[in-house]
């Protein structure tokens, strides 16, 4: 199953168990269960968000069984034990606010002790803790991976199985891209994964203490990389490579290397090196006609065509960015930019649709003016067509 595919369903499923579990129905907790850092939590984590919900990760491999039934304690009067509970299950059923809603997702399931799990069936099965009901609005999620991550999975009985709901998630490179995209993932990152998708989940389980790459282990060297251009003051990865860098690749290989494993690694360097033969953003924004030069450089991979021109028109989206507050920016900028969205657009109308997307919700004023003094009929109707499509998202 798809991130984007498990929005709704299971929505639909938190809010299922409770109707079913008050009519004494079965009706499975459900749990999202894939490899390594392919992005099961924070899936949980943006549905509760969308509802405004508050979120509370419980990480099951480090509860004991006593954190769950509490520190037993032997009462001789009465011959019996009793159990008295740690503060932190308050969040399950005690000192909430009736008005707001809870996801409670308990992480990495699969590696808690048996124990724990046996503690715990109740609340899966019946929305029960010793004799107490969780309250409405609390919701449970929980996440595992599987034995074949040898991420320490334990064994599951196959009864404890039939209470839950159990969701297979996969890695999607569309979903990836969207969320990099929208998370401001670096766009050299991005342009990278275009030119080799294989790149986004190659992470083969093993014990050595090695590291491949996954849509976690990527987002977590973006921000690596980020903060060497914010220490070093450079606005990209490229520049970033040219200035500290590129006498030194071996560095900057196990830079990389120490979030994504040596394969992307090597293979990112090489991407990063093609941009040293093609002109910058500048220059094809003041020359249209340089963005030919990019064909030149890949015409014989079409991966990496698509790769560095998606690169490309970040860089537009940047320098738009830049100067959506100049109103006196030179309107023969403005419309090469608009010829190399053209440009683009005859070679991947996605990337450029991500572009003219972007383009609507930022600029559309820049565009209206532009609109106006465009001596060019062609490029008249394309600014007409943005600006037409912006007014109708912003109604």
């Amino acid at each position: 199953m798809k991130h984007s595919e498990l929005s709704l369903e299971l929505e639909v499923d938190v809010m299922a168990k409770i109707k079913y579990n008050k009519l004494g129905k079965p009706y499975g907790t459900p749990l999202l269960v894939g490899p390594v850092g392919i992005g099961k939590t924070q899936s949980v984590i943006e549905l509760a968000l969308k509802r405004n919900m508050i979120v509370v990760v419980i990480t099951a491999v480090h509860l004991e069984g006593e954190d769950i039934k509490g520190l037993p304690i032997y009462i001789e009067k009465l011959n019996t034990v009793k159990f008295i509970k740690f503060e932190y299950l308050k969040v399950l059923f005690g000192d909430l606010d009736p008005n707001r809603e809870y996801m409670i997702i308990f992480d990495d399931l699969g590696q808690a002790k048996q124990e724990v799990i046996d503690a715990l069936a109740p609340l899966f099965k019946d929305r029960r803790l010793a004799d107490r009901e969780i309250p409405d609005n609390v919701y449970i999620v929980a996440t595992s991976n599987r034995m074949i991550d040898k991420s320490g999975v334990n064994p599951t009985p196959h009864m404890a199985k039939d209470r839950f709901k159990i969701y297979y998630l996969d890695v999607d490179f569309e979903d990836s891209i969207n969320y990099y995209i929208k998370n401001d993932i670096l766009p050299e990152i991005v342009g990278f994964l275009y030119t080799d998708s294989k790149m986004l989940h190659n992470d083969t389980p093993t014990y050595e203490l090695t590291k491949g790459s996954n849509p976690r282990n990527i987002e977590a060297l973006s921000n690596s990389l980020k903060e060497r251009m914010s220490i070093k003051d450079c606005k990209n990865v490229i520049e970033l490579y040219q200035k500290y860098y590129k006498e030194n690749d071996r560095l900057f290989k196990e830079v990389i290397k120490a979030d994504v494993g040596e394969e992307f690694a090597i293979k990112f360097i090489t991407y990063i090196k093609y941009f040293m033969d093609i002109p910058n953003i500048a220059s094809m924004i003041d020359n249209p006609e340089l963005f030919e030069e990019v064909e030149k450089v890949a015409k014989e991979d079409e991966n990496r065509k698509k790769g560095i021109v998606y690169n490309i028109a970040v860089q537009i989206l940047s320098f738009l960015d830049r100067n959506k507050d100049n109103n006196t920016l030179d309107c023969k900028k403005m419309e090469n930019i608009l010829v190399l969205i053209n440009k683009i657009s005859n070679i991947y109308k996605d990337i450029a649709a991500l572009i003219l997307n972007k383009v609507f919700e930022d600029n559309v004023k820049m565009f209206q003016n532009l609109a106006k003094m465009s001596k060019h009929k062609e490029l008249m109707e394309v600014v007409k067509g943005i600006v037409k499509t912006a007014e109708g998202r912003n109604e």
